[in-house]
């Protein structure tokens, strides 16, 4: 099985992060660089996918500039989301045909993630048929949105943590409106350890994806790839 790296960009703005993905993506195809999960936290950005309308965000451009709120059209699925700080976003970047995956049933391993990770905080996340991403009975706590070219997958998934979910009211989120959101702390009523969320779904990644699970005392593994993913998506 191909050579698997886990990045930490810490808190990054959203379009660097695009940018670098979209050149990692072309130079796994062409077998210059190893797939990767990586992690990020990205200041306040709308962003609308293929089949956004532009009626979803709720507030006009001199509004969204005085809340600092950039706004960024993307190239993966859905309608508008929303990320900020506190909030965790995991991109893989995975060739599906070495790894036998089909569309399907990688967005099944990226709902199981959410899932487990939940799971392990005794907050019961599902589906909801029709509507993709995860909830937590009516409310929406993560976000599923991906894009596949010749086989290599960017965008990935959002986890609600700790965010400020005021952000959610200036979006029809996901095009529906009245949608409602939630957050790991809104639902356990503390700050949630970021950190231990990414070595968990680091694990969820690594079981599902075949690959040897990381000992709960190599949490420095993932802590010293902050500075290294910050110099990566520095150089492109």
């Amino acid at each position: 099985m191909t050579e698997l790296s886990f990045n930490d960009f810490g808190e990054t703005d959203y379009l660097t992060v695009y940018n670098w993905m979209q050149n990692q993506r072309i130079n796994i195809s062409l077998n210059k660089s190893k797939e990767s999960i990586n992690f990020v936290e990205h200041p306040s950005v709308f962003t609308l996918g293929t089949n956004a309308e532009l009626k979803n965000v709720l507030i006009n451009e001199d509004n969204r500039t005085a809340l600092n709120i950039d706004l960024v059209h993307v190239d993966r699925g859905g309608d508008v989301t929303c990320h900020n700080k506190g909030q965790l976003v995991a991109y893989p970047l995975l060739n599906l045909k070495k790894r036998n995956l089909k569309p399907v049933e990688y967005v099944r391993m990226l709902e199981n993630i959410l899932i487990n990770v939940l799971k392990k905080y005794n907050i019961s996340g599902e589906q909801n048929p029709g509507n993709p991403g995860i909830w937590v009975g009516n409310n929406k706590i993560a976000s599923i949105g991906i894009s596949i070219k010749k086989g290599i997958t960017s965008h990935g998934i959002s986890l609600n943590i700790n965010n400020d979910l005021n952000i959610f009211n200036y979006i029809n989120t996901c095009g529906i409106q009245d949608l409602e959101v939630t957050s790991m702390n809104k639902i356990l009523n503390k700050t949630v350890d970021v950190q231990q969320i990414k070595l968990i779904m680091m694990k969820e990644f690594q079981s599902l994806l075949g690959l040897q699970t990381l000992n709960s005392n190599n949490e420095e593994v993932l802590l010293k790839q902050i500075e290294l993913g910050k110099k990566l998506v520095r150089s492109k």
